[in-house]
Order: structure tokens, then C-alpha cells, then sequence
């Protein structure tokens, strides 16, 4: 039997029908706090904006708005500003954001890898950095929704290293595993310019997901549209295995292009950790001096001494294990912040204390 046959997952519709007004009035509010904020705080606040920015160029791309061109330019400069701290940009787009005429309801979805697998848009800057040299003309295609943002941030670290770059997004559809890639028009005008000009194609997405088929649709439309295999690069976030990917015949269409996985930052930082999920709970505990007692998730620590056990989970994918004196990190899916052991989450016994520990969100 195939990999689809065979797969019990479920697929709900997670996008929203939610006011344009709505998300224009939290955008501004994020780029006062951004304008306002003093330079060591300017990244921080940038960051908010972006994925802002980023959700609602990618509901009005949706929605084929014709201000959608706007959106995308504010999008390209929050990205700059990420890199570089420079406002300049920013500032001049921001009073004209005021005047866009919107459609009144639009559609959206929670950008997932953001908010649950601990992705950051630096990771993808890191991974186009890698791919600056030599300078050249770039077409990035980012892929709707969480692409828009990502391919924003690949777009302007190329710029920056002195490359000739336009973007644009797509949205693919049809069944999860089965995704179908359709350019119009303008799209294809957009494609035979950057031929022209024998630009290098970058196709920008997290994942790829259980099946892969969101990137294989981009890149085999591209190839459908004249591109050439060898100027087409796919990038993501993790290096997929091909063969758990559910997409016909997916292992032999993924290594028709070439693939650039950017590197986590937010891995890195649990690189003394342990890992323990896919049901290895119960063995990290016992590398780590600790039995479990049968009662659930509760722990003994078993070598006495000071600290905690610290218990971080970020997305659906990880789970990590850390044994530490002092403090912990719990992921809000944007940014790792400093957190005390709190009341919701696995119950830890010491020799003589009883301590609670926070599951990270």
C-alpha cells in the first residue's frame, strides 16, 4: 500500500474569514511600537511587524487586491529593517498605509511554523546568505501563507549582498497531498522577465510538510513554464526524508531540484538538551539520574542537589529535556523568553521539595 493509503492524519481547513480593517489597525500598532522603540529594541519589535506584514499581504494576494503591491513593499522593507536596523524605509511606507482602499473581509490562517515550530525568519537569511555568491539577478517565489514573510527576509539579505531581486507569492491548491500550482497571467510575464535576465529561482516555504507536494508544485510549474532544473533552488526548513513524503511518486520528483534546508537558531540553542519525544520520555529521565514513579509524567530526581527539571516543548515536533540550576525558556512561537517553573505541567520530586514545571507553550 502507498504512504497516502496507509496515513491517518486528518486535515482540518484552518483559515479564517476576518476583517482587513482589523488586521491593517494590529499592523499599525505594531509599527508605532516598531517607529518608537529605541535601537536595541528595533529587531524585536521589527520582527512583530513583519509577521504582520507578511499575514496581510498574503490575505490580500489572496484576494487579488489591487493593493496588494503595497503591502508586499512594506513587507520587503520590514525585512530590510530586520537585517540592518535602518527605518528609513519603514517610516516613509507607514503614512501611506492609511489611504489603501481594502477589501472589507479577507482570509487568513495562523502562520504556523511562527507560532508552533519555533521558526525564525533569520534562519532563512542565513540559508539565502548562502546563496549570494556571485551577485545576480534573483526571482524569489515565496509560497502563501508563512512563505510570504520567509521569502521577504530571502529577498532582502540578497539585495543586501548586492543582487538584483523581485518577489512575488503564489498559493497552491487542492488536496493536501496533491497540491496544483496555476500562474496567471501576470505571473507569467513576471517568469519570462527574469528568464530574460537568466535570473536564479528561489522557491521559499517552511516544510516541507507530510507530502512535499506545495514545493513539488511550484518547482514543476516553473519547470512546466521553461525554467531550467540547474537555476532553480528550493528552500525550507528542515531536510525532508523522501521516503515518509506522501506525494505520488514523491522521491523521484524531489531530486529533480536542488534543496537548501535553513539551520534553526532556535535549535542551536538546545543543542545540550535532550531529546525526548517519539516516545523516549522514559529514557532521557534514565540518562539523566531520574526514574519515573508510574504516576504519569511525575519524576524523581534521584542525585539529589539544587535545580530543577526543566521540561520545554516547542511545536509538535520536539521535545526537549533539561536538567538546570537556574532558569529555563519557554517558546511563544516569535521569540524564547526567560520563564520561572510555573503551576501547569509535570510534577517534579525532589529528595526533600516538591517542585512544578512548566510545559513551554
Amino acid at each position: 500500500m502507498s504512504a497516502v493509503e496507509t496515513d491517518l492524519w486528518v486535515f482540518r481547513d484552518g483559515r479564517n474569514s476576518v476583517s482587513s480593517a482589523g488586521l491593517l489597525d494590529e499592523l499599525h500598532t505594531s509599527l508605532k511600537k516598531l517607529l518608537d522603540s529605541p535601537r536595541p529594541h528595533i529587531r524585536e519589535y521589527c520582527l512583530n511587524a513583519l509577521i504582520r506584514a507578511g499575514e496581510l499581504e498574503s490575505a490580500l494576494a489572496d484576494a487579488e487586491s489591487l493593493v496588494r503591491s503595497a503591502l508586499a513593499a512594506l513587507t520587503d522593507a520590514l525585512a530590510f529593517t530586520l537585517l540592518s536596523g535602518n527605518l528609513s524605509s519603514v517610516r516613509r511606507l507607514t503614512g501611506s498605509l492609511s489611504n489603501l482602499s481594502l477589501p472589507q473581509i479577507v482570509e487568513t490562517s495562523p502562520p504556523e511554523g511562527f507560532s508552533y515550530y519555533a521558526l525564525h525568519p533569520l534562519d532563512f537569511a542565513d540559508a539565502g546568505m548562502r546563496l549570494a555568491n556571485p551577485p545576480r539577478p534573483v526571482a524569489v517565489i515565496g509560497i502563501r501563507s508563512i512563505g510570504t514573510t520567509l521569502s521577504a527576509v530571502v529577498a532582502a539579505t540578497l539585495r543586501g549582498t548586492g543582487s538584483s531581486v523581485e518577489r512575488i507569492t503564489v498559493r497552491p491548491s487542492g488536496h493536501p497531498y496533491s497540491r496544483i500550482t496555476q500562474f496567471t497571467s501576470e505571473h507569467i510575464r513576471w517568469i519570462e522577465k527574469q528568464k530574460e535576465q537568466s535570473a536564479m529561482f528561489l522557491v521559499v516555504d517552511e516544510g516541507p510538510g507530510r507530502s512535499g507536494s506545495s514545493f513539488l508544485s511550484v518547482g514543476e510549474a516553473l519547470i512546466d513554464a521553461g525554467v531550467p532544473a540547474a537555476q532553480l533552488t528550493l528552500i525550507g526548513s528542515h531536510e525532508p526524508d523522501l521516503n515518509l513524503l506522501c506525494a505520488d511518486d514523491a522521491a523521484r520528483r524531489w531530486k529533480a531540484f536542488h534543496f537548501r534546508a535553513a539551520a534553526s537558531r532556535v535549535d542551536s540553542r538546545f543543542s545540550d538538551h535532550v531529546f525526548v519525544g517519539a516516545g523516549r520520555w522514559d529514557e532521557a529521565v534514565q540518562v539523566r539520574g531520574l526514574r519515573t514513579d508510574g504516576r504519569g509524567s511525575a519524576a524523581t530526581f534521584a542525585t539529589g542537589g539544587p535545580g530543577w527539571l526543566r521540561v520545554q516543548r516547542y511545536g509538535c515536533r520536539r521535545r526537549v529535556l533539561l536538567l538546570c540550576g537556574r532558569r529555563g525558556y519557554a517558546n511563544d512561537g516569535r521569540r524564547s523568553r526567560p520563564n520561572r517553573p510555573g503551576t501547569n505541567g509535570a510534577i517534579l520530586r525532589f529528595p526533600r521539595r516538591r517542585v512544578r514545571c512548566r510545559w513551554g507553550a
